[in-house]
């Protein structure tokens, strides 16, 4: 039953990212998808790496997933193979860690439910290909693993990036939104 739910919740997201990007992927979101409940920024945990900020949130179902924060490269160069940006554009990739601590499996494709902001209040959605790899894609999370990747976002030159806002099952479970700088 999770699959199917989990399915129907990816599609939805898709169909509202898509509705609102115009094609390209990457862009700003202003008021295309549905209202969103504010969350506080996630500060480093007490004894965490720099890097690794971490958040604890809830899927859909109710269970709970741990999602850290690992890197940002902004700007970020594709991997080989992979397409550069279009022209008076940059990629910025983040690396996430989701863990599963709950007692099923978790399947999301996360650059769903994955936004930058920036400075102009501006939002910026994840593409849904991987420039930067390894990308996290499609996931399917057994309770007690972990996955680590990249999503990449392709972003205009002269913005400035603020936070960047995670939402489990393609933006529909919990959240929480990291300061950049």
């Amino acid at each position: 039953m999770r699959h199917i739910a989990a399915a129907a919740v990816a599609l939805a997201a898709l169909a509202s990212v898509c509705s609102g990007c115009g094609g390209g992927g990457s862009g700003p979101s202003a008021g295309t998808s549905a209202p969103r409940a504010a969350t506080a920024p996630v500060e480093p945990r007490p004894g965490a790496a720099p890097v690794a900020r971490g958040a604890v949130l809830r899927a859909l179902d109710g269970e709970p997933l741990e999602v850290a924060l690992l890197q940002v490269r902004d700007p970020a160069l594709p991997s080989a193979g992979g397409p550069p940006p279009a022209d008076g554009h940059r990629y910025v990739a983040v690396e996430l860690r989701i863990s599963n601590a709950g007692e099923g499996p978790y399947q999301d494709t996360p650059a769903n439910g994955a936004a930058l902001r920036d400075t102009a209040g501006g939002e910026w959605i994840a593409g849904l290909d991987d420039p930067v790899t390894p990308g996290l894609g499609s996931l399917d999370v057994g309770p007690g693993e972990s996955r680590a990747g990249w999503l990449t976002f392709e972003i205009p030159a002269g913005v400035t990036l603020v936070t960047l806002r995670f939402a489990a099952d393609g933006g529909f479970g919990g959240a929480a939104t990291w300061r950049l700088r």
